[in-house]
């Protein structure tokens, strides 16, 4: 079992999604029982099925108010080793034109 892609949730219908969202909740219960029962051989299936459940609910969401899907984080402009070098060259000027930003 694995997570699907929130651009293929996009492409479902509001009434596919709804289908969904019942079947992972209803596998989540049982989920629930067969942990009581002493019968659950992979608990980490809750962490899964919980996570497609919210990734459901937030494309849904998401159509309710025609918002359009959250933006990756921008990749880092500087490795830390390349910020702490410009530190050090800002420091360096600083001393030499005895001026402070």
């Amino acid at each position: 079992m694995s997570l699907p892609k929130a651009s293929d949730l996009r492409g479902l219908s509001g009434l596919e999604l709804k289908q969904k969202r019942d079947s992972l909740e209803r596998e989540l219960h049982d989920l629930r029982q067969k942990r009581v029962t002493g019968q659950l051989e992979k608990p980490h299936f809750f962490k899964l099925v919980r996570r497609q459940i919210a990734q459901i609910n937030t494309v849904e969401r998401e159509k309710e108010t025609g918002k359009e899907p959250a933006a990756k984080a921008p990749a880092k402009a500087k490795t830390v080793k390349a910020a702490k070098k410009d530190t050090k060259e800002t420091k360096k000027t600083t001393k030499k034109t005895g001026k402070s930003k």
